[in-house]
This record gives structure tokens, sequence and C-alpha cells, in this order.
């Protein structure tokens, strides 16, 4: 049995893509509520597709006892991030409408895989708007269990300013998979609503 994780899940487009596949089981986790209550109906369908409603972080911020982030929702694209983006500029052509700031829960994916037994993890997708390396860090020394790992994220350089200037680059997620000895296989650079992103694909050289 494959196991993939979907980190940022958002409506499902990338995720649905796996779930159709013989001996494979998906885990999504979405943090922005509606987004999720949509992806956790269609689940219901499926056997194999499981959808949780939490950030995936190594932040420890607690409210309540309960371990937690804020979470900015904009109006356009069904956008979410535990980073505030910038307003509009020469370089950010489209104005970002904040539609609400919510508390979410947030978890660690090494205290989720232990808590449900999961011995490996075949592919790990993450698009989290800036977020990226804290997904990764909430791995620790699980790591190992992972073999493949595919990132969305902003490039460095190729624009003056960026959605989310606190959150992590495309150097960042390299340099964190390189002191992890993970190593690039596929890179595609490209371009969506003037953001510079890049898609990278890193296998486990354990």
């Amino acid at each position: 049995m494959k196991i993939y994780f979907d980190i940022g899940a958002n409506d499902g487009d990338f995720c649905f893509k796996w779930i159709e596949e013989k001996d494979v089981t998906v885990y999504a986790f979405e943090p922005q509520k509606e987004l999720y209550e949509k992806l956790h109906t269609k689940s219901l369908d499926y056997d194999n597709f499981f959808v949780y409603n939490v950030a995936v972080s190594d932040n420890t911020d607690k409210l309540d006892g309960v371990t937690g982030k804020e979470l900015f929702t904009y109006e356009n694209h069904s956008v979410n991030s535990l980073f505030p983006f910038l307003k509009r500029d020469e370089y950010l052509e489209e104005e970002y409408v904040l539609k609400k700031i919510e508390w979410v829960e947030t978890v660690r994916l090494d205290d989720f895989i232990l808590k449900n037994n999961i011995d490996g993890v075949d592919f790990l997708k993450i698009n989290t708007n800036g977020s990226e390396v804290s997904v990764l860090n909430s791995l620790g020394n699980l790591i190992e269990r992972v073999k493949e790992i595919r990132t969305t994220s902003i490039v460095r350089g190729l624009r003056k300013s960026v959605p989310w200037p606190s959150g992590c680059k495309d150097d960042d997620i390299r340099d964190w998979m390189n002191t992890n000895n993970f190593e690039m296989s596929e890179k595609d650079v490209g371009q969506w609503y003037n953001w510079n992103f890049t898609d990278m694909t890193f296998v486990n050289k354990n």
C-alpha cells in the first residue's frame, strides 16, 4: 500500500489524481474551513481518502491549550497562508483582498505519522504559500521515512517582492533538502497571476 500526503490540499486538484490508483491511501490537510468541508464531502465516496482540517507546521504557539496559528484567507483564487500578503505594487499586480483571519489548529507530521502507525510516506506534496520549510521541519527525525517530496514555492530573485515576504523561497527549500540528504529530480518554473514560482521534486538518497 502506497501512502501519499497532500499538505495544503486546497480544492483537491492534486490529490484527486491519486485516489483512483490501486493500493493507495491519501491523507490530505487543508486548514481553510470552507475548502476542507468541500474536500471532506468528496472524500466520503472513497475508503482510501482522509481529510484533516488542520495546518501542518513545527509551530509551538498555543491558544486555550491548542497548538495553532493565524490563517490569512483571501478572496482571490481560494488562497490562504500562515503569512500575511503584501499590498499591491508594481510586481504584485493583483490586489489580494483579505477575507478573514482565523486561528487554526496546527499539527506536526512526525506526531501524525506515529499516531496513525504509518511506516513510510511514498510521496509528500507541499504547497502552503510560504511555510513549506516549517512543514518539512515538522517531520523531525521521521524525514527518513519519506521517499519523495514535491514543493511549490516562489522563486527568489525573479522579482523584487513576493506575496509573503516572511515566508520561505525556493532556495530555502533547496538548502533544507541538501542538509537532509535529498536530491532534486525535477524542476519546473512557471508563472501564476504574476508570481514566479517553481515546482521542485526531491528524492531521498538514503
